[in-house]
């Protein structure tokens, strides 16, 4: 930009080399005061509404009730469920008491009041999670993960229930390699779930079952198992409640979106919308506990879409089929549940805060119109920041080397006091995002603005494999995982730069776990599009993570890459970083936790191993007391501080 096209408002700020600009954005406020928000638990009686809350000082999740902002569960508590290494859903509520899995015990507690005591025999090598409460008797339908031969072909998952009284567990649905979502009809007599075979993963085909309830002497069973939706290897059902005591509400992708479907007991399925709409009512299912709808009653359900990376909020009339949109300010939405025929509670975040607690309730005029009102319950950090050092994302719509298109955020940067000297370009980071069937959310985020208000772009490229976007989108990566991806980022930040944006000579890549596996793959195709590459708990050696992998990943490697290594390991051995390394010129910072189970910690150190063997530079950190991802506020600032002064040093931004 040059003097003459500045705003009056850009020439009251000093021009100062991008990169310089002074922040008061720094590491250590990032990892000390910012929590992490789990799942949302509201009692179905009370409606009294719960979180769980991931505090930085011991990365330990707590039970809080929300609204009075008191801890709930005690401190030797630790509110969290390892089904599938994931986790997900590890609490729930109903007549004033709260089943929650604990963590490292594993077994399931009742808290009701100040008493607290387990419900769940004494069983170390069973796991529990996403579990529902039967509506009339001292059940809990949840899933179990039987670790007693703890190897990936060993571990065995079902249906179980949990008879809170007696403490005894009987299971009630074995067979598959998966299972997921119980939910019990409101009377009672009806159970409907999802579960899927190896070697599909949930990302790629699950199937929704729906069976009567039978009691018998204090314990349940299933009859007449009817398969609602979902075909192996081809679509995916999940997410089901139950709109009243026989007809289901699910989402279903058979038209290469997820969209809404109904099923009422013996009768066929059938979509809730005329046509199917190019938006994605649902997530990839990595965690469970997924909800992107709530029901308010058994005309209204209140959802969130995904469209062009950002979430849209509707009011669906589920007799109608029409889809009333809700003005808001959240650009990404997750976890709704009920609260009354009239509200909800969810997870959201805006452009210009974290992620919130938000209770919204609807009202409708006399002359149809909706109106909601949102109630911030709770925020993730209570920082003060000026709006003016907040970047705004800009959703490009770019093309892959095919000619498809190829989405993109990006952050520009941005400060109250600073502008770039003219003529000059920024920085950019390029954020590679996990998964890689994931996703990166468009919501506010405190590493973006780190960079941002010191003169850095910040680029998040959804490159093919991205959910999000439809099916075929995502399925672009299948058989070229490592080829694609990396292709589509380099891509991406080239045309970014052909429009100006950014300064192609000054280009930094980072990425955790699969997205590590994309930083070097990366340095090793384009070596000279980045001037570092940031790895954490990333991938180097594909045959070797297929060696180590556990259940819920255990045929993904196979779909993303092609093939089994023995049938071609060739291929495994060309996409695998640690046997490239040499053609690895960029300088890399890699981080890792030595507990990781996903990503085992012998990939770090064997790549960076091999780059300084071949004379490359690779900085090592390893936590001792972190897994997959870091969570304690010393150790994220650790490694976030590592990171931003190697990329000042690369640039000579840095002033020490």
């Amino acid at each position: 930009m040059t003097t003459s096209e500045q705003t009056p408002a850009e020439k009251s700020k000093s021009c100062v080399p991008y990169g310089r600009w002074n922040s008061p954005i720094t590491v250590d406020v990032i990892a000390k005061e910012v929590v992490g928000f789990g799942d949302l638990i509201v009692d179905s009686s009370s409606h009294r509404i719960y979180h769980l809350e991931r505090r930085p000082e011991d990365a330990r999740f707590v039970l809080v009730d929300t609204e009075k902002k008191r801890d709930v569960s005690g401190k030797d508590f630790n509110v969290r469920c390892v089904i599938n290494a994931y986790g997900g859903r590890p609490a729930v509520a109903q007549d004033s008491s709260v089943y929650f899995t604990n963590f490292p015990d594993l077994r399931v507690y009742q808290l009701a009041g100040n008493t607290c005591k387990s419900v769940s025999p004494i069983k170390p090598e069973w796991r529990y999670g996403d579990i529902t409460i039967h509506p009339t008797e001292p059940l809990l339908v949840c899933v179990l993960e039987d670790n007693t031969d703890p190897t990936p072909t060993g571990i065995r998952s079902s249906l179980a229930v949990i008879n809170v009284n007696s403490c005894s567990v009987n299971m009630i649905s074995e067979g598959w390699d998966f299972y997921a979502d119980p939910a019990v009809s409101p009377d009672g007599k009806s159970l409907a779930f999802t579960r899927w075979n190896h070697p599909d993963s949930a990302f790629h085909s699950m199937q929704l079952v729906a069976a009567d309830v039978i009691l018998e002497n204090g314990r349940l069973r299933l009859a007449n198992e009817t398969i609602v939706a979902g075909e192996p290897g081809h679509s995916i059902a999940q997410q089901p409640q139950w709109l009243s005591n026989n007809t289901l509400l699910f989402v279903f992708d058979v038209s290469g979106w997820g969209q809404l479907w109904t099923y009422t007991m013996g009768q066929r399925a059938s979509p809730v919308l005329s046509e199917p709409i190019r938006e994605d009512f649902s997530e990839a299912h990595w965690y469970h506990g997924l909800s992107s709808y709530a029901i308010l009653n058994e005309d209204q359900v209140l959802c969130a879409t995904l469209k062009d990376g950002s979430s849209r909020l509707y009011l669906l009339d589920i007799r109608s089929g029409a889809l009333h949109s809700i003005p808001n300010p959240y650009v990404n939405m997750r976890q709704f549940r009920k609260i009354s025929n009239t509200s909800a509670v969810l997870l959201g975040s805006t452009n210009d805060q974290g992620e919130v607690i938000v209770r919204l309730s609807l009202s409708t005029s006399r002359d149809g119109e909706i109106h909601p009102q949102f109630e911030v319950l709770a925020r993730s950090n209570d920082i003060e920041l000026a709006p003016s050092f907040i970047p705004r994302p800009r959703h490009l719509l770019l093309t892959d080397k095919r000619g498809r298109d190829l989405h993109a955020f990006l952050y520009s940067p941005t400060s109250p006091h600073s502008v770039g000297l003219p003529d000059e370009k920024p920085p950019a980071v390029i954020s590679f995002h996990s998964g890689p069937n994931s996703r990166r959310s468009a919501g506010f985020d405190w590493m973006k603005v780190l960079y941002t208000s010191r003169g850095w772009a910040w680029i998040d490229v959804m490159f093919g494999g991205t959910v999000g976007f439809g099916r075929e989108y995502q399925e672009r990566l299948n058989g070229l995982w490592g080829i694609l991806d990396v292709d589509d980022c380099a891509e991406g930040t080239r045309q970014i730069a052909e429009r100006g944006l950014i300064d192609v000579k000054r280009v930094v890549i980072r990425g955790g776990t699969s997205g590590g596996y994309g930083v070097l793959r990366s340095c090793v195709l384009y070596p000279d599009l980045y001037s570092a590459g940031v790895s954490l708990c990333g991938v180097a050696d594909l045959r070797s993570l297929q060696e180590k992998v556990l259940k819920f990943q255990l045929h993904y490697i196979q779909r993303l890459v092609g093939g089994e290594p023995d049938e071609i390991p060739d291929v495994y051995k060309e996409r695998s970083p640690l046997y490239t390394a040499e053609n690895i010129r960029t300088p890399l910072l890699l981080v890792h936790g030595r507990l990781d189970q996903q990503v085992p910690v012998e990939q770090t150190e064997t790549i960076a191993e091999a780059v300084r063997a071949t004379g490359g530079r690779a900085e090592l950190i390893i936590f001792e007391d972190e897994a997959h991802g870091f969570y304690k506020a010393k150790n994220v600032k650790a490694a976030y501080q590592a990171e931003l002064d190697l990329y000042e040093e690369i640039f000579g931004f840095s002033t020490k």
